[in-house]
């Protein structure tokens, strides 16, 4: 089944797309890896922890802290220079 243009790239957290957490996806159009993520936002954490209680959840760790800035430094690296 098809889904509308962005299907799968985020997670429902309420009734509208607007509560949507984003999905961050890598795909290595090499060899075919792929991997996803929630890049650690809090609010989106939050969201995520309300939404699926069930799940097992745990404090931020430094290892977040440091794909959050690896993460960024590869979107300002990305972007062209004016």
């Amino acid at each position: 089944m098809v889904g509308p243009f962005g299907a799968g790239n985020n997670i429902p957290t309420g009734m509208t797309v607007f509560t949507s957490i984003k999905v961050t996806r890598y795909l290595c159009g090499k060899c075919g890896f792929s991997e996803e993520w929630i890049t650690p936002i809090p609010s989106d954490l939050q969201k995520l922890r309300e939404k699926y209680p069930h799940t097992v959840s745990h404090e931020p760790s430094e290892e977040a802290d440091e794909l959050q800035k690896t993460l960024e430094d590869l979107e300002r690296d990305a972007k062209p220079e004016s």
